[in-house]
């Protein structure tokens, strides 16, 4: 496949899935902000708002972490892959699109596994 394709496709890939993750996260939103503001207005008023709270941080620096590090994993196999010259010019644009796929593929199974979680009628 022709590597301007191959790029268009691969772009073509993380904008849906891009797309799709702001509607779960649209959806998470909307189901914690009870909790949130339950937790803002009497602190100390109920345990499960709170917990769900905490959740939703510990969550957040998890996803950060993980993507990071899902991240900078990807960014080595590109750059032992450039040295050793397997990489050719015009594939490059698609090896960083694939570097920010890594960073934030997290962050989207996080945000996609809360929406299931949190719209679950036995909740």
């Amino acid at each position: 496949m022709k590597a301007d394709l191959r790029f268009t496709l691969d772009l073509a890939r993380a904008g849906a899935a891009n797309a799709a993750a702001g509607v779960h996260a649209a959806v998470t939103i909307t189901q914690r902000l009870p909790a949130f503001s339950a937790v803002a207005m009497a602190p100390f008023a109920g345990a499960a708002a709170a917990a769900e709270v905490e959740l939703a941080m510990t969550e957040k620096v998890a996803a950060i972490w993980l993507g990071a590090i899902e991240a900078g994993l990807e960014w080595q196999r590109f750059g032992f892959a450039l040295a050793s010259g397997a990489v050719r010019p015009e594939a490059v644009p698609s090896r960083w699109l694939a570097v920010a796929e890594a960073a934030a593929g997290p962050a989207r199974r996080t945000v996609r596994a809360n929406a299931k979680r949190l719209t679950r009628p036995d909740r």
